[in-house]
């Protein structure tokens, strides 16, 4: 079905349009997107993703603030229940403050760990809240932090870009961790690369994500440590840890089929009583954390799950010198 284009330009179908963005988006042919838009007469909030498009070409291209805290107005406005991807706000500098929302839900989105189901399934119920998904990042105290390059290799299917912390400040920040030897499971399917190998190679390695007591540390901001999320949820339990997210904070969730679902077969059949020996042992603090259990999959002793926001004042974690204090 063709939608009229304001304006009425030569291009009226949302799909031809959504196409064409693309396509020019990634050919990297940013002014082209602005001639498009501009030489149909195209009103660029028509879509959400030709919206989005826009807004990463006039970023590139350069922008009038007031033209652009204006135009992510209009784009909470017009599209409240849409996941607002890979947090152009925090890379444009433009403040949550100057768009007239109430406190957003931002998801920090560790690779493997049900992200891509979650970006998929889980809406914000109120359109002047809306849900930022803020995609895979490093959370720093400052845009200068050292630590942001130990993280540029990241793993093997996802790239880690530092986020200054005061993209979170404004916001409910929840996060999802993986159970450690499911984690590792799916990496070695993801790298092609034998379990044995992968696990033994990352304990040795002297440098990158892996090589501390803690694989799931961005939850914490570096270099303070300090814990920057409000809720953590299970990958393996996401229908019942969001259903219980969802009555904290304005969220819709409508869960369907596992999307970009990694690690197949049972882990345990995969792992060696010395490796699950080796995890246990170099990874001890996720376990401790995060409660991981090789057998059940999670204890009932975990220190962080569900809502941690009256931990946030006892639990840290520094990752330059891989400490980790409880209170």
């Amino acid at each position: 079905m063709s939608a009229p284009v304001n304006g009425g330009g030569a291009t009226s179908d949302v799909a031809a349009i959504e196409r064409a963005v693309t396509k020019l988006r990634k050919q990297r042919d940013y002014a082209g997107i602005i001639r498009f838009v501009e030489d149909n007469k195209i009103d660029p909030l028509i879509s959400r993703d030709t919206a989005l498009c826009f807004i990463a070409a006039k970023n590139v291209t350069g922008f009038r603030r007031l033209e652009y805290v204006a135009l992510y107005k209009r784009l909470f406005r017009t599209f409240p229940t849409s996941v607002f991807f890979e947090s152009f706000m925090a890379q444009d500098k433009v403040a949550l403050t100057e768009l007239d929302v109430s406190r957003p839900t931002g998801f920090l989105h560790f690779p493997t760990t049900g992200g891509t189901s979650i970006r998929k399934y889980v809406t914000s119920s109120a359109p002047s809240a809306p849900y930022i998904h803020f995609g895979h990042r490093v959370v720093l105290d400052a845009e200068d932090c050292i630590e942001g390059r130990d993280f540029q290799g990241g793993i093997p299917n996802g790239r880690i870009v530092p986020l200054n912390r005061k993209a979170l400040a404004p916001c409910f920040v929840f996060s999802a961790v993986r159970n450690i030897f499911t984690y590792f499971h799916s990496q070695s399917q993801i790298a092609g690369i034998d379990l044995d190998r992968l696990v033994k190679t990352a304990v040795e390695a002297e440098s990158g994500l892996l090589t501390r007591r803690m694989i799931f540390s961005f939850p914490f901001a570096q270099p303070s440590g300090d814990l920057v999320v409000d809720w953590i949820i299970r990958t393996e339990h996401l229908a019942e840890d969001l259903a219980a997210l969802s009555s904290a904070v304005p969220l819709n969730v409508a869960l369907g089929p596992a999307q970009n679902a990694r690690g197949k077969g049972d882990y345990r059949k995969a792992f060696t009583p010395e490796l699950v020996d080796l995890v246990t042992r170099h990874w001890s603090d996720d376990i401790a954390l995060y409660g991981f259990d090789f057998e059940n999959g999670y204890a009932d002793d975990a220190i962080l799950r569900g809502d941690v926001r009256p931990l946030r004042d006892r639990v840290s974690y520094r990752w330059r010198d891989n400490t980790l204090t409880v209170c």
